[in-house]
C-alpha cells in the first residue's frame, strides 16, 4: 500500500517518501548489524533531509512501529555530526568507530562480534556455528523444505562439505578470530548494539 504505478505500463512502481526513507533505514540498520555499512549510507539519509527536503516524520512512525526508532535517531545525529558539523555524543563516536573499523562493507572481525552478540557468547557462537538453523540450511539444501525430517542429515551433510571444499580453515579461522577479541571490545560492541536497540 505504499507504492504506486510511475505509468500504465505498472513495471515501475515509485514509494512514497516516508516508505522509501524507511526501507533505506532498514537497509542501513541491516549492514550496520551483519558487520557494517560503511559512510555512503549516512550520506543518502542526511540528502534525503537536507537536500532531497524529505519529510522524515513518517519515516520516523515506520521505525518506531518495528523497533528501529533509536537507530534511526542515531543514524540521522551521526549524519549531522558528519555532514553539518554537529556535536557528537559517546553513543555517537561508538557508532563512528565500528563504522571506521568496518570499511565500506563491514569486516569479518564486525561480522563475528555481531554473530557473538547474536548467540550470547563463546559457548553459544560456537554451537551456532557447528549446528546451523533450518532456514540457513534451506538456503544451502532447497530440497529441505519439502522434506523437513532429513533435518539432522543435512547438518551431518554440512560438515562434511566443510571438512572437504576448504570451509573447515575459513570456520577455525572465524574461531580463532572470535577468541583473539578483547572482552573489553565485545563488551562495547554489544553496548552498542544495545544503545540502538538491534
Amino acid at each position: 500500500q505504499h507504492v504506486s504505478p510511475i505509468s500504465s505500463d505498472a513495471y515501475q512502481h515509485r514509494m512514497t517518501d516516508a516508505f522509501f526513507c524507511y526501507y533505506h533505514v532498514v537497509h542501513m540498520a541491516k549492514h550496520f548489524y551483519n558487520a557494517g555499512c560503511g559512510i555512503r549510507p549516512f550520506l543518502d539519509l542526511w540528502v534525503l533531509e537536507h537536500r532531497a527536503q524529505m519529510e522524515l516524520d513518517g519515516c520516523l512512525s515506520f521505525c518506531r512501529q518495528s523497533g528501529l526508532e533509536r537507530f534511526f535517531h542515531a543514524a540521522r545525529a551521526l549524519a549531522g555530526v558528519w555532514f553539518s558539523g554537529e556535536p557528537a555524543d559517546e553513543t555517537l563516536f561508538a557508532m563512528q568507530e565500528y563504522i571506521f573499523t568496518g570499511g565500506v562493507y563491514g569486516n569479518f572481525e564486525n561480522r563475528v562480534l555481531a554473530r557473538r552478540r547474536k548467540t550470547g557468547g563463546s559457548l553459544g557462537y560456537v554451537l551456532s556455528r557447528v549446528f546451523v538453523s533450518f532456514d540457513y540450511l534451506c538456503l544451502l539444501y532447497p530440497s529441505l523444505k519439502k522434506h523437513r525430517w532429513l533435518f539432522p542429515a543435512y547438518q551431518v551433510r554440512r560438515w562434511f562439505r566443510l571438512l572437504f571444499s576448504g570451509g573447515l580453515k575459513k570456520a577455525s579461522q572465524e574461531m580463532r578470530t572470535g577468541e583473539a577479541m578483547s572482552d573489553q571490545r565485545i563488551q562495547r560492541t554489544a553496548e552498542l548494539f544495545e544503545e540502538l536497540g538491534l
